[in-house]
């Protein structure tokens, strides 16, 4: 007779839940902190200037709630394995073409705000 162990079934709605609460509020600072210069709404000088200093003090508390994170996914039983993590030169390629199509689409994106709103606002956010 053998016993087998079960571990807890993972969803990708945990994973994501566990990612929003460790790095959310730094998503939805950074929008409105641009929204709000952009759209030069009163109490933009009172949102989050981005200086050498709060950057640190940004990417220290996302370590530690990365690792907090990975605590809780691994006693739910998650494993590197789950997230298939295998490196290959296709996906690296693949990769390389995101990374140049972001940067063309964010530029379109500057270009066409720069049109709507001016570049100088841009520029001063």
């Amino acid at each position: 007779m053998t016993i087998t162990t079960s571990k807890p079934q993972a969803s990708v709605a945990e994973l994501f839940i566990v990612l929003g609460i460790a790095f959310g509020q730094f998503i939805v600072s950074s929008l409105q902190s641009f929204v709000y210069r952009a759209a030069q709404l009163p109490g933009a000088e009172h949102l989050i200037v981005f200086t050498d200093e709060v950057l640190i003090s940004i990417v220290s508390f996302e370590i530690a709630m990365g690792l907090i994170c990975y605590v809780i996914l691994a006693v739910r039983g998650w494993t590197l394995e789950d997230f298939n993590l295998r490196p290959s030169w296709k996906l690296t390629a693949i990769g390389f073409l995101l990374v140049g199509l972001d940067y063309l689409l964010f530029n379109v994106a500057f270009w066409l705000v720069g049109l709507l709103i001016g570049t100088q606002i841009l520029e001063s956010v």
